[in-house]
């Protein structure tokens, strides 16, 4: 399931406390070769962007049982 919240969503998310940190969690499913496209990107990410922005990546890892998912719809990561 996709989340894609409208820009006055995330406008009234951000006045609620503009200085609180905001946490960013995704939830993967990869397509073949995906996984290593996706570790490119991250590293790329954690490098050049994450340091200009003072983002830091707090967990990666792959996924596990899930808990409350739908048929199909479980995680690689």
């Amino acid at each position: 399931m996709a989340v894609d919240p409208r820009g006055s969503d995330l406008a009234m998310f951000l006045d609620a406390d503009p200085d609180a940190p905001v946490v960013m969690l995704n939830l993967l499913r990869f397509a073949d070769g995906g996984r290593d496209l996706y570790e490119q990107y991250a590293r790329a990410f954690s490098e050049v962007i994450a340091s200009r922005y003072g983002a830091e990546v707090v967990y990666a890892g792959d996924g596990g049982p899930a808990l409350v998912a739908e048929e199909d719809q479980q995680w690689d990561a």
